[in-house]
């Protein structure tokens, strides 16, 4: 059978994609840091900021939505990279205050300074969110977040 319209094949507009699943557990982050490292490794892209943005998001996913989450990073041809955490949690992210002398919540900090595009999607049917970002070009890494006076507290690998 044939059609008139014209089959777009995933390779035509992906050149590389990675997905994997984290379970709530204290080695997730760690774990999702090295997911990112050899996807960026894979399309030629420095990791730093990828990395340190991606432990954020599935420590939220851990700590305040308590649930397993999905990573997955997709590098299109014609487009920067963006990367993506799906966590089993309605409850939308909140900028907080900082307390300087508290162990987190400087996720969304981080994120707004080292991401050149990040935003949420909600999936209210099965009550669930996506955080998606871009992180800036190449050169700007942590050091950038760390002189735009935000501390940078990221576990080691």
């Amino acid at each position: 059978m044939t059609s008139d319209r014209e089959h777009v094949h995933l390779t035509d507009l992906f050149r590389h994609v990675q997905s994997e699943k984290f379970p709530v557990d204290v080695h997730s982050p760690g774990k999702a840091r090295r997911l990112v490292r050899r996807f960026c490794e894979a399309i030629g892209q420095p990791s730093d900021t990828a990395e340190l943005l991606i432990s954020e998001l599935v420590t939220n996913a851990i700590t305040h939505a308590k649930s397993p989450c999905q990573v997955t990073c997709v590098a299109p041809w014609d487009s920067p990279a963006w990367f993506e955490v799906k966590d089993e949690s309605p409850q939308l992210p909140a900028l907080r205050e900082v307390d300087l002398g508290a162990a987190g919540g400087r996720g969304l900090l981080l994120m707004d300074a080292l991401a050149e595009h990040w935003h949420v999607e909600e999936d209210s049917l099965h009550r669930k969110k996506i955080v998606c970002f871009s992180p800036k070009g190449e050169g700007h890494d942590t050091r950038s977040a760390q002189q735009a006076g935000v501390t940078v507290a990221a576990a080691a690998p």
